[in-house]
């Protein structure tokens, strides 16, 4: 069991909490006269009071549908079975964001037929960021120092059918960005996370150092609006400290927490946990 994971059903247990752990991989949705039903191996799946959905990124689709089956059971869910989606779908987060007004990096996509040329026309000679649109934790985001070296790498990506974002490259973070942990309409913890030497990727599975840090409240007020708009009740924002302001490098829909917590020494899965069953109650509530 892994440590998030681990974190929540320590803290549920310990609040006198029956917690079932459903590994949604095993599951099987079947849909006839009788409905969505979900089936856990052999087992029904539905009388809960709540779901806190923690969904990998290979596997988002699958979880995406046990979250849209509880949805429908109306289960409340600590993320929406479309905030999952949008939310890793890069292009459909970034698209939504900027639609609303948020500051993101700027970012160009094109078809992979002429990409090398179409994305880095809108760069002119500056160092580009290069990512994979399924990549995670660092994994598929590459550094561009120049255009030649962005179209040999956009070449080399098109040629193996990969779909790619090509964003600018912000020089003044330095390597360093900072993940805000939205619980609800709150704010419960922020880090900063810089980049091991030789690297610019700050995410803490690629080496990088996590330490506490105060947000201003253009950052908290950026971090609750960007998971408003994206329907996530937990999420993690990612942001960059730029020269313009904070702008939205990602929203996380199933951040970790072993990071978080260690680097803040902030109870996360507590936070989480109290937020769930204040979920649960208004449902309840509601429906009486």
């Amino acid at each position: 069991m892994i440590y998030s994971t681990q974190r929540l059903k320590y803290e549920a247990q310990k609040a006198g909490h029956q917690m079932e752990i459903i590994d949604h991989l095993y599951c099987r949705l079947v849909l006839g006269e009788r409905g969505p039903e979900l089936y856990h191996g052999f087992d029904p799946v539905g009388a809960y009071d709540v779901v806190i959905p923690r969904i990998g990124n290979s596997v988002t689709y699958m979880g995406a549908t046990a979250v849209r089956f509880c949805e429908q059971k109306n289960i409340p869910c600590t993320i929406s079975s479309e905030g999952l989606l949008a939310s890793r779908d890069k292009l459909r987060c970034y698209s939504i964001l900027s639609a609303h007004g948020i500051q993101i990096p700027r970012t160009a996509f094109a078809s992979p037929f002429n990409q090398e040329e179409d994305l880095l026309q809108d760069f002119e000679n500056e160092k580009t960021v290069i990512k994979l649109l399924e990549g995670t934790q660092g994994v598929g985001v590459i550094l561009a120092e120049n255009p030649i070296t962005g179209r040999s790498i956009l070449d080399t990506l098109n040629r193996l059918r990969k779909k790619v974002l090509v964003q600018e490259y912000i020089e003044e973070s330095q390597g360093s960005d900072i993940r805000v942990f939205v619980v609800g309409a709150k704010v419960v913890a922020a880090m900063k996370r810089q980049a091991q030497a030789g690297d610019f990727r700050s995410n803490i599975h690629r080496g990088g150092e996590g330490k506490p840090v105060q947000l201003t409240s253009e950052e908290e007020e950026l971090a609750l609006k960007s998971c408003k708009i994206m329907n996530l009740e937990v999420a993690g924002v990612d942001l960059l400290r730029s020269n313009r302001g904070p702008l939205v490098l990602e929203v996380n829909p199933s951040p970790g927490l072993e990071g978080i917590e260690r680097a803040t020494k902030v109870n996360v899965a507590r936070e989480i946990l109290a937020h769930a069953l204040k979920m649960s109650e208004i449902q309840r509530t509601t429906t009486l």
